[in-house]
């Protein structure tokens, strides 16, 4: 475990949940403007977790990937057994809202359905299939498309001495992509299509092999000059947030961040400096790793939350309404850690041991 990255995780899965706050009004201009300006940018936190995805994988398996210590099907099934539970658990949480949808179109309720038992509608180029039901389940069909390439691109980039000059060619191409493709594609194609979404998930691989070159250097065990990078990270990222509206939408999707989101991962995976040494006590750590849970609950808790304050008008404060909505996210998240993320990612896991020990 790299600890600073795994706290960081919950920082940008808070991004994301603010900025889906949708029900946030002008009723004080301070914060509203605060909202518009700065949260609804949280995004971005999808891209940084596609990064680092592609980053801590390589961290945790290239090595046994090319000593085949590992085999592709091992792997596969480890990182379903990371994802896929609480997927099921929070795509069958969605569901009773939709009901009343199967008697107005059955054919779109049954591929909204059958695309999310799957985990394959970021495939389907409608806003209707990737942003329905858990909404943000849209990013882990496309984690699981990357799970699916990763064992192949490791080899791709062992086997050929010109794979990852042509990987990096990829990755650059995107920009130059996005300015000659219409603006009304860029969301469907740059945002949500795993076959473009994967440059992230290849810099992050990129980015691990650098991170092996430089390892052993003086400089990397250096607190001193740890903690000023880290900081330097830091700076660049607000720095680039406070100029984001200077940059069409398009390109902030992923490629805008790309830098700040390298500089933060490649800099905080040495663990030494002063900021890593802050983000990587136990509570830090423990919010890092019911994350994802935090991300998949948190549209779910927003979504029926509203519902009931709509009909019951406990709360008019609407901060007041999105504080509970975190606490409710993070008591929920520790929760389906501890009972559905852990003891399934072991029955899998035991599963297939079990399999492989009687063929």
């Amino acid at each position: 475990m790299i600890k600073p990255l795994t706290s960081l995780r919950f920082f940008f899965a808070l991004m994301v949940f603010v900025s889906h706050l949708q029900f946030i009004d002008n009723s004080n201009p301070i914060l509203y403007k605060c909202y518009q300006e700065v949260f609804k940018e949280g995004f971005l936190g999808v891209s940084f977790f596609f990064i680092l995805s592609g980053f801590i994988l390589s961290v945790n398996y290239v090595q046994k990937i090319n000593e085949r210590q590992i085999s592709n099907r091992e792997f596969w099934v480890a990182r379903i057994a990371r994802i896929y539970p609480l997927h099921l658990f929070t795509m069958f949480l969605a569901l009773p809202p939709s009901f009343d949808e199967i008697f107005v179109d059955m054919g779109l309720w049954l591929s909204r359905f059958f695309t999310h038992l799957f985990l394959v509608q970021s495939f389907v180029p409608n806003s209707d299939i990737y942003f329905s039901l858990n909404m943000p389940s849209w990013s882990i069909s496309n984690e699981f498309f990357f799970y699916l390439m990763f064992p192949l691109l490791v080899v791709f980039y062992r086997l050929y001495h010109w794979g990852k000059w042509l990987l990096l060619l990829f990755v650059l191409c995107i920009p130059l992509a996005i300015w000659l493709m219409p603006v009304a594609y860029t969301h469907k194609l740059f945002y949500i299509n795993p076959f473009f979404r994967i440059a992230d998930f290849i810099l992050g691989i990129l980015l691990y092999y650098l991170f092996k070159k430089v390892q052993n250097q003086s400089w990397t065990s250096s607190i001193s000059t740890c903690t000023w990078l880290e900081w330097l990270s830091i700076g660049f990222f607000v720095l680039l947030f406070v100029f984001h509206k200077q940059v069409p939408i398009q390109y902030r999707y992923s490629a805008y961040y790309w830098p700040a989101m390298l500089g933060i991962i490649f800099i905080f995976a040495f663990q030494v400096g002063f900021v890593s040494r802050l983000l990587s006590n136990s509570t830090m750590i423990l919010l890092g790793e019911i994350s994802f849970g935090f991300y998949m609950l948190h549209q779910l808790v927003i979504r029926y939350f509203q519902f009931l304050n709509d009909r019951l008008q406990i709360i008019q404060n609407q901060y007041m309404m999105a504080g509970i909505m975190l606490l409710i996210t993070i008591l929920g998240s520790y929760i389906t850690y501890r009972w559905i993320e852990l003891p399934s990612n072991k029955r899998i896991k035991a599963w297939y041991k079990n399999q492989l020990t009687k063929v």
